[in-house]
């Protein structure tokens, strides 16, 4: 999951901001060639990033974007919004689950969260080091265990519980390998889905041993 997608909103001003400075560039060039020269270059860089597949070896911005996002929406419909439904349906009234991409799983399953990231957690926001990429040591996995989620939803290189191999992270994404890698953690939880996102990118869903998911407390 391409961390850039944050800077969306952020990409009008951006826009404007280029807009800007090929207007004063302009402005500037009727005293010199050299500003005249920088506004070309702007427009060309822009022009370039636009085309279609014209240039040899040449992906278009637009072309590029139209693929990730078809990409994006099947990785999130084979997980997150696959996930959400069904915890919709199964999950005792009252549970959350603690995870990092809140964003469709929590919207389709309506669960309370308990964010992972520090995206919405003040504390994890403010933990040293660069945002997703906690300093193993200045992360206590237990701020998170302690809570005692119903569930918790992981991400990884490998589809490592079926395959009983050890948990590959992928690179930003140091909190869940703690999580999973934490004694109390796979003492205390279960696995109970995982579906691929991406070729290399693979979400795990697990429940607290002790929660009763809807199917087993119908038979009851």
């Amino acid at each position: 999951m391409a961390l850039h997608r944050f800077l969306v909103p952020a990409l009008p001003f951006l826009f404007l901001l280029w807009q800007t400075g090929v207007e004063t560039l302009v402005e500037y060039g009727r005293r010199g060639a050299l500003a005249w020269a920088g506004a070309v270059l702007l427009l060309a860089g822009a022009v370039y990033g636009g085309l279609g597949e014209t240039l040899p070896g040449k992906e278009s911005l637009w072309s590029y974007a139209r693929r990730y996002a078809h990409g994006y929406r099947e990785g999130l419909e084979r997980t997150s919004i696959a996930v959400g439904k069904r915890l919709r349906l199964i999950a005792p009234p009252g549970a959350r689950i603690a995870l990092g991409d809140a964003g469709a799983l929590p919207y389709y399953s309506g669960l309370a969260i308990i964010d992972l990231y520090g995206l919405m957690n003040r504390g994890l926001a403010h933990l040293p080091g660069h945002a997703l990429y906690f300093d193993p040591g200045s992360f206590d996995v237990g701020t998170i265990l302690s809570q005692r989620p119903e569930f918790i939803y992981l991400n990884s290189m490998n589809d490592y519980v079926r395959q009983r191999q050890p948990f590959q992270p992928l690179d930003h994404l140091q909190v869940d390998a703690l999580i999973a890698r934490n004694p109390s953690f796979v003492k205390d939880y279960r696995w109970v889905e995982s579906a691929p996102f991406a070729p290399r990118q693979w979400c795990h869903l697990f429940a607290r041993n002790d929660v009763e998911l809807g199917t087993q407390r119908e038979t009851k």
